[in-house]
């Protein structure tokens, strides 16, 4: 492991058990959702989920935090896919018998309104010892701490990102966090973002995606969407949301 990646783990371990800035907030947030996605979208409660407990999936998703009106982007996406092929699609994405690489490619396909991060997202928080979160964050943080992350497009690119940020878990489990998780791996890829590297003004604008791509999250004002990944073309390639994290919290 390089140095000073023995180093930020160190910094980062010292100040999760120190609870301090936003560390109280992101604990209080992870065991809220882990719950929230233990009772509704377990395999046995997926068909009972109402178009309320929907819209809060949405809405809760660090992915649309751009969205400044997230009741139109719940009642969007409830429109274009409605109830029933939701219900289906959650329970073939989460509880379906086929490698997960195929099983997301089944979801996003007929699915719109959900780019690449949200769907890791929800991926992430119903298994978070098996699916990575996939926003910009690991994209500028990966390879300045010495792996590699190709661009995720399909089910295939999604599984070889997980398995290489599997490998950051791992290192953070041999690093005396016992218990990491993909959520506490993505804490970490935040951090180093934003406290580290200091890259959370690291955008600039592209134009907005044709009106033939549907799926892509685009502001219901047709305004401009941000993104620094080649090829990106909609909210999901473009995210920089996640676990909070201030300016006033600063690596040691």
């Amino acid at each position: 492991m390089p140095t000073d990646l023995k180093t930020h783990i160190a910094n980062f371990t010292g100040w999760l058990k120190a609870g301090a800035g936003d560390v109280p907030t992101w604990q209080k947030e992870r065991k809220e959702r882990l719950a929230w996605y233990r009772n509704h979208l377990a395999k046995d409660k997926i068909a009972k989920l109402t178009r309320e407990d929907v819209a809060t999936l949405i809405k809760a998703l660090w992915a649309t935090n751009f969205w400044k009106n997230k009741d139109y982007k719940a009642g969007q996406f409830l429109k274009d896919n409605g109830l029933d092929k939701l219900r289906l699609s959650l329970e073939t994405l989460l509880h379906g018998n086929e490698p997960i690489e195929k099983r997301r490619d089944e979801f996003r396909a007929p699915v719109k309104g959900l780019g690449p991060s949200s769907v890791s997202e929800i991926l992430t928080f119903s298994d978070p010892q098996q699916y990575s979160l996939i926003n910009l964050k690991p994209y500028e943080v990966l390879p300045r701490i010495g792996f590699s992350l190709g661009t995720v497009k399909d089910g295939k690119s999604y599984k070889r990102a997980v398995e290489e940020i599997g490998k950051v878990k791992l290192l953070l489990s041999e690093s005396g966090l016992r218990d990491a998780d993909f959520i506490q791996t993505d804490f970490f890829i935040a951090y180093l973002f934003s406290e580290v590297f200091n890259l959370q003004h690291k955008r600039r604008v592209v134009q907005p995606a044709p009106p033939t791509e549907p799926e892509g999250d685009q502001a219901p004002d047709g305004g401009p969407r941000y993104c620094s990944l080649p090829g990106a073309n909609n909210e999901s390639d473009l995210d920089q949301s996640g676990p909070p994290l201030h300016s006033s919290v600063r690596a040691a």
